[in-house]
């Protein structure tokens, strides 16, 4: 990997850890800092994480532009970010999601009813974004898959369509980075066949 590649794992490592390590904070300093404290260090952990999500999907994007001959190293970039945001992510999301679900629980409750209503949605939303800043890579990949006719428009459909569902990304992503390399075209022939640069690894 070219070593200026390396800084493209700054942020989807910092979404992963702000993001899935902020649930676990009132855990580990309940009753060791105030209140106040405690909701700051939430709330800026929430904010650097979007923040951290957005630039790592906008980092996906770059690459896929410039890679230029570096592709397959760009490939395997691709194939590695997927699945650490993919697993790394669960986390936060079987949080959040158990969040929702408490907060339509208590939805029967007079007056809180207005607040669930507003906040489940905003929260869905919140986390399908995340979601798909961890996809924006596998959809990359996936698009390359099909640029060098390893897998067919159709498979790749599927996969695009898979990477914008909850539950199922991750299910597309761990079959995606199983399939694993050489990578072959339909056709059966070894890419370092077809492309000299192709990396043997």
């Amino acid at each position: 990997m070219h070593r200026n590649q390396a800084v493209y794992w700054i942020s989807p490592v910092a979404t992963v850890v702000l993001l899935s390590v902020v649930f676990v904070l009132p855990i580990l300093l309940d009753g060791r800092v105030s209140a106040d404290v405690l909701e700051t260090m939430l709330w800026g952990g929430f904010g650097f994480g979007f923040a951290t999500a957005v630039v790592s999907a906008v980092e996906a994007i770059v690459m896929q532009v410039r890679a230029g001959q570096n592709i397959f190293e760009v490939m395997a970039l691709q194939r590695r970010i997927m699945l650490f945001m993919k697993l790394g992510l669960i986390p936060f999301f079987l949080n959040g999601g158990l969040l929702i679900a408490a907060m339509v629980l208590i939805a029967v409750i007079p007056g809180v009813i207005l607040i669930s209503m507003v906040a489940v949605p905003v929260m869905v939303a919140l986390g399908w974004l995340v979601m798909m800043s961890g996809s924006v890579w596998a959809i990359c990949y996936v698009a390359n898959l099909r640029r060098f006719y390893i897998i067919s428009a159709g498979r790749m459909t599927f996969h695009i369509v898979m990477q914008c569902c909850f539950v199922l990304d991750v299910i597309d992503a761990i079959a995606l980075f199983s399939q694993g390399k050489p990578w072959v075209s339909q056709m059966g022939i070894p890419l370092s066949r077809i492309y000299p640069r192709y990396p043997i690894r």
